[in-house]
């Protein structure tokens, strides 16, 4: 087995169990409940990881975590109002400060 993943919360960990097992990755998560021992154990040893059970598959595993990593990124790239000027999440098509509708240039 390979860790492949270590999530800051149980619920990201889980979303990425799911990506790999949806493409015939077999993993498992670690630590999923240590949250509860921080103060007694480094944060960082404390993060759920997700691990693939066949060490063969780590290189797809890695591959599909990157994929749902840069697509999140990509949808939260930032966009300047040509009205305002205000600056604006990736996701949102209006200025959340003038309500004017995003160009098709930004």
């Amino acid at each position: 087995m390979k860790r492949v993943y270590t999530a800051d919360n149980r619920a990201l960990a889980w979303h990425i169990k799911n990506i790999l097992e949806s493409n015939t990755v077999a993993a498992e998560i670690r630590n999923d409940t240590l949250h509860s021992a921080q103060g007694g154990v480094p944060v960082n040893e404390c993060y759920p990881e997700v691990w693939v059970v066949n060490d063969s598959d780590e290189e797809t595993a890695r591959r599909l975590i990157e994929e749902q990593v840069e697509s999140v990124v990509a949808e939260e790239a930032q966009w300047l109002c040509e009205n305002c000027g205000e600056t604006n999440y990736g996701q949102f098509e209006l200025c959340w400060n003038c309500q004017a509708e995003r160009s098709s240039q930004s």
